[in-house]
């Protein structure tokens, strides 16, 4: 991205963590070296929890050019990720605190899997990888979700398809009831038991 189309930024303090907001929703460190501690995902959950749409990330990576993203993010358990999938890249998710189900779409729509994600320690899988081009989301089951996110750089809006078959990310309300029929639908035909 030419630097004339790169969004200015300030700069302020987050505890010890030198960030630059990119949104509401999104934080960029500046930390050379970066340490984050309890206190630092206090206060993201903090952030979350007072943003409308319960969300908040920390991208630890340089800027939206990076070979490789990472990133720390809270969800409140209102949140609605809408369903979307990634050309070309692939995408992993180490949970830290809380639970969520990841759901798995196919290109209709239809919920084909569901995995189960929860802090190391919890009776589900602390750690999930997609491949390429598969549709997913995150459905937050506890009061707050906190995890690490990878995947590929740099940030190329084309590359990120959203499911046209569900509500847009604003709707929250309709986007968890949309969700939650599909999960209803799932376990109905899978016996799943959550």
């Amino acid at each position: 991205m030419s630097e004339d189309k790169k969004p200015k930024m300030e700069t302020e303090w987050l505890n010890n963590l030198e960030v630059t907001r990119f949104s509401s929703e999104v934080l960029f460190s500046r930390n050379r070296v970066l340490r984050l501690q309890d206190m630092d995902i206090a206060a993201l959950k903090d952030m979350a929890i007072k943003n409308r749409r319960k969300a908040v990330r920390l991208c630890t990576h340089k800027d939206i050019d990076a070979v490789v993203h990472e990133m720390f993010l809270v969800y409140g358990k209102d949140m609605y990720v809408r369903p979307h999938k990634h050309l070309n890249k692939a995408v992993s998710f180490l949970a830290l605190e809380g639970e969520a189900d990841v759901l798995i779409f196919d290109n209709a729509g239809c919920l084909v899997d569901i995995f189960p994600l929860g802090g190391y320690g919890s009776k589900y899988p602390f750690y999930g990888r997609l491949e390429e081009n598969i549709y997913y989301c995150q459905y937050v089951r506890s009061e707050i979700f906190v995890f690490h996110e990878v995947i590929g750089g740099p940030f190329i809006d084309a590359e990120n398809v959203w499911a046209e078959w569900s509500p847009e990310k604003q709707y929250l309300k309709e986007g968890r009831e949309f969700l939650e029929r599909k999960i209803e639908s799932y376990k109905t035909r899978s016996h799943y038991d959550r």
